[in-house]
């Protein structure tokens, strides 16, 4: 098992909040970040580590009304 940081980022890409977690491949660490994102208001986007290997950056597009 791997241990996973997710970063949560607000619109200027600042880390808000972090959750740790355990995984059993990369692939299934950034599911688990997505479902956490899922649904959120507060935070733009997150990247997810596996010690100092960054895995994935997702940022959230915003739109003007």
């Amino acid at each position: 098992m791997n241990f996973y940081r997710c970063y949560f980022l607000s619109t200027s890409n600042a880390i808000k909040d972090v959750a740790k977690f355990g995984s059993g491949s990369d692939d299934e660490a950034l599911a688990h970040a997505q479902s956490l994102l899922k649904g959120q208001t507060r935070y733009c986007g997150f990247e997810l580590w596996e010690g100092p290997r960054r895995i994935h950056c997702e940022l959230a597009t915003l739109t003007k009304d």
